[in-house]
């Protein structure tokens, strides 16, 4: 689609004026089998990563009640659910608030935990769900994953790992920015946002079906600058569609084979 050379970090603050400046190559991508806009290639997670403690990623919160009633009356109550990140322990909490067991899990664990910890980079790192199929969360009856699906350098094989973790019954919760007015407008801004992909609810849907996810549960809640795209799904009874092209990072999933 577009190609921005010579891109400054967004993140890269320099401690002084004298430092030299870090740059990157933004080239834009709109996938033709699925429609996914998407980086070509992401810059790597030491480039990402910020060098003040003072950075902190926050993520709209006010639809988490409601979205937390929702999951109340789908999720098993026989089984714990889990998080991968801190930005799941208040959806947790609150899931414990209406009964479920809820366990307050960070399992960004070993040589991740420095970059995916609050302030750390936002890019998760490649092989991190197939090195975490015999995690603790194997079984679970809920894995809660928001805003993790739109900095993996894979998605589809990334989502279909995190359905391999369910139990009986087991349910995938996936949030993800939605896109479309920003796509739409063509606010340049959304880029900068370190995302490996940019999602419209469409794009979500035909990927999580690529992933062999049916959706149970789909809402989408408004912000001022980006919409909030929360999917509820479980493993899909029928073998998912399969995708082509592998030069777009949606298609491929042999990274994790």
């Amino acid at each position: 689609m577009v190609s921005f050379p010579r891109q400054p970090i967004a993140s890269r603050f320099k401690r002084a004026a004298t430092e030299s400046e870090e740059f990157c190559n933004l080239e834009v991508m709109g996938c033709r089998t699925c429609g996914l806009v998407q980086l070509r290639s992401i810059p790597a997670i030491e480039t990402l990563r910020p060098r003040f403690d003072w950075l902190r990623y926050n993520e709209p919160e006010a639809h988490l009640d409601e979205v937390a009633g929702v999951v109340s009356g789908l999720a098993p109550r026989d089984k714990t659910a889990v998080g991968l990140t801190y930005k799941d322990n208040s959806f947790l909490a609150r899931l414990g608030e209406r009964g479920l067991s809820a366990t307050d899990a960070d399992l960004a664990v070993g040589p991740w935990r420095g970059s995916l910890r609050r302030g750390g980079s936002r890019r998760w790192p490649a092989g991190w769900a197939a090195a975490m199929r015999k995690s603790a969360c194997r079984g679970a009856g809920l894995v809660v994953a928001r805003h993790v699906l739109e900095h993996c350098d894979r998605p589809v094989a990334a989502v279909g790992a995190m359905l391999s973790w369910l139990g009986e019954g087991g349910l995938l919760l996936v949030e993800v920015p939605g896109c479309r007015e920003a796509l739409e407008r063509g606010i340049p801004e959304l880029l900068w946002e370190e995302h490996a992909s940019y999602f419209t609810e469409p794009t979500l849907r035909r990927l999580l079906e690529a992933s062999g996810a049916e959706i149970v549960h789909f809402s989408e809640h408004l912000y001022p600058f980006e919409s909030s795209l929360v999917a509820i799904v479980q493993p899909a009874a029928e073998k998912p569609m399969r995708l082509t092209g592998e030069d777009f990072r949606c298609h491929s999933s042999s990274a994790y084979r």
